[in-house]
């Protein structure tokens, strides 16, 4: 096969890494991350990575199930293209997971109904779809170690 890739990575025993594949066809590029695997025992732990080539930024709301996202702001605003956060707490529950277009209201993924559990580790990450005005959501689970 051709490679469509090639990255070195300086891994310790002891860490764990995730890559991220991020581009269009012919353009690839590898986004490696460094996480930490351990859990909380009194919260759930939720990271995102925002890996759809279509939108430049985009607005995540992680909310309630019952809270309409037209009367708040995002929880996470502006969220860079290949890029996100590492873990944030957050008590566990169940959420409804939307992604709107920043700055605006447009919702582009979601909601995505999610039930996070306390010491647990949680993965978001926003996808190209087949529909170009859209994204989709990947929703992880973790394994811990």
């Amino acid at each position: 096969g051709a490679f469509l890739t090639q990255l070195s990575l300086n891994a310790f025993n002891g860490t764990y890494n995730r890559l991220y594949f991020v581009g269009l066809p012919g353009d690839l590029q590898v986004v490696s991350r460094r996480y930490d695997k351990s859990t909380i025992a009194t919260l759930s732990r939720f990271q995102l990575f925002h890996a759809a080539t279509r939108f430049s930024t985009v607005d995540v709301y992680v909310v309630d199930t019952n809270t309409d996202i037209q009367l708040i702001g995002p929880n996470y605003p502006s969220v860079l293209y290949a890029g996100g956060f590492s873990y944030i707490t957050i008590d566990d529950g169940e959420y409804n997971i939307y992604v709107t277009e920043s700055d605006t209201k447009n919702v582009i993924a979601g909601p995505l109904a999610v039930n996070m559990e306390r010491a647990k580790n949680y993965s978001l990450i926003v996808t190209d779809s087949s529909n170009l005005a859209a994204a989709d959501l990947v929703f992880l689970e973790e394994e811990t170690p």
